[in-house]
């Protein structure tokens, strides 16, 4: 990008924690239905359920951690540049500043209030393809 361009991060906390509370939710049922069947007599379900808990959310807090360290926002004078990806896998969009059409504000109820986060989405002419999300910013306002 060129010089005198702004970037910006999203907030780790809230961008690791969206990330991750589903699969929390998860294995703590697993986590319960093994010490319910555990209790009922059922003998060896605590052990594997304990592992596969210990050994997913390990999995999904690094997957979480990588999406972050990947995730960029970069503003300049004639584009914006957004660069994300995953444990296998990185994107770049590109925008000329020209094409954006819409610019849209979402603040999730929970972030919003607790956090102070929300979601900037910037839509440019052409394909469906050419958006950006910028994800758990501060002060969305501002952006």
């Amino acid at each position: 990008m060129q010089e005198g361009s702004n970037v910006l991060k999203p907030k780790r906390s809230t961008f690791i924690f969206t990330r991750i509370l589903g699969w929390v939710v998860l294995f703590a049922a697993l986590l319960l239905a093994a010490f319910v069947a555990e209790a009922e007599g059922v003998v060896g379900t605590l052990v594997p359920a304990l592992a596969i808990a210990v050994i997913g959310g390990a999995l999904v807090f690094k997957r979480a951690s990588v999406a972050y360290s990947k995730e960029r926002y970069e503003f300049g004078e004639n584009q914006v540049r957004c660069e994300s990806g995953g444990l296998f896998s990185h994107r770049v969009v590109d925008l000329d500043v020209r094409n954006i059409t819409h610019v849209k504000q979402h603040l999730p109820w929970f972030r919003w209030k607790f956090f102070q986060v929300g979601n900037v989405r910037i839509e440019s002419a052409g394909s469906a393809s050419s958006e950006i999300i910028l994800e758990s910013i501060h002060d969305p306002d501002a952006v």
